[in-house]
């Protein structure tokens, strides 16, 4: 009886105000979601049980007799059509809000996974793109990292509305010379990923050298001259290596092209990782030499990336080369 009580104190307009303020908490959710984990599928799980519930909630009003479009209905007998009229209007405008549902599933799903200002996929997708394909197929697989030479001086110089314009152009431009079984994301600010599945090992250094050409063409956007160059690393992985360490291998390739002059492209092989290890272990030895055996400094978060570019400057110098 209690249960009937409570329903029947429900009413349209009451439904409504749920349902968009289900939407909206669904929909902030969401968002806190996609910039905590790398998951997509983890987001989308959590964003999709919070749109059961709010499609299920709505079922249940619908079902209960004594509701409040039963009592709307019962005040409006006296019209006719519009007690059918009022009735399937209130059906519908839960068949719409079901679309709609679904519609933001779609929308959200996409926005978790592409870089809003290129259009790319986004470094979210890439990992989950990594970690998939290392799990479910045997096909060896190319990562190709791409670092944009001097782009922050046409940031500086022409402003961010140049740089934004001129970044989506690039972007375009690399996708479109990919062949279709590769893909391409944008890892951030100026810099890019692509996979490249592989049956000869030469074919993603042709890709590499044709992004390295195509990234120093010079293009002229909202009356400005723009041109670049790419240092680009590449590394090759089986699945017996994950995602996560590959891209690590590709991204000490790509300095390791930086620092040997840029424009240009360098493979992954493991004297670089071998320079880096023996460049970290003598940064670790350095403190305690220097204070006659005792240190009182704190490693920071940042230390291993400065020996890893350490690391591979020296490995750049002629005489720490193969």
């Amino acid at each position: 009886m209690a249960s009937k009580q409570t329903a029947s104190k429900t009413n349209p307009r009451a439904l409504l105000k749920t349902i968009y303020s289900e939407l909206r908490a669904s929909e902030a959710s969401f968002y806190a979601l996609r910039f905590s984990t790398h998951n997509i599928d983890d987001v989308m799980a959590r964003y999709r049980q919070q749109q059961q519930q709010l499609e299920n909630y709505f079922a249940r009003t619908l079902a209960v007799p004594d509701s409040g479009y039963r009592e709307h209905t019962r005040l409006l007998n006296q019209l006719g059509q519009l007690t059918t009229v009022m009735t399937l209007g209130m059906i519908a405008v839960g068949a719409t809000v079901l679309l709609l549902i679904a519609h933001d599933a779609k929308r959200y799903y996409k926005l978790a996974r592409e870089d809003q200002l290129t259009g790319l996929n986004n470094r979210h997708w890439l990992f989950d793109a990594l970690n998939h394909r290392f799990a479910t197929s045997t096909e060896g697989v190319a990562i190709l990292v791409i670092d944009l030479d001097g782009f922050k001086a046409i940031n500086d110089t022409h402003g961010h509305d140049v740089g934004d314009v001129f970044l989506r152009t690039l972007a375009k431009r690399f996708a479109d010379e990919l062949p279709r079984n590769a893909v391409i994301a944008r890892l951030g600010g100026d810099e890019f990923a692509a996979i490249i599945p592989y049956q000869e090992a030469d074919t993603p250094g042709e890709i590499a050298t044709t992004l390295v050409n195509i990234a120093q063409r010079q293009s002229v956007l909202l009356g400005h001259r723009c041109k670049v160059s790419a240092s680009i690393g590449l590394a090759f992985g089986q699945n017996n290596i994950g995602g996560e360490r590959l891209l690590r291998y590709a991204d000490m390739a790509m300095y390791a092209a930086k620092h040997a002059g840029k424009n240009q492209y360098r493979v992954y092989h493991d004297a670089m990782q071998a320079s880096t290890q023996r460049l970290h272990s003598r940064s670790a030895r350095r403190p305690a030499l220097e204070s006659d055996g005792t240190s009182d400094t704190q490693p920071d978060k940042g230390d291993a990336f400065k020996v890893s570019l350490s690391a591979i400057r020296h490995f750049n110098k002629p005489d720490a080369r193969e």
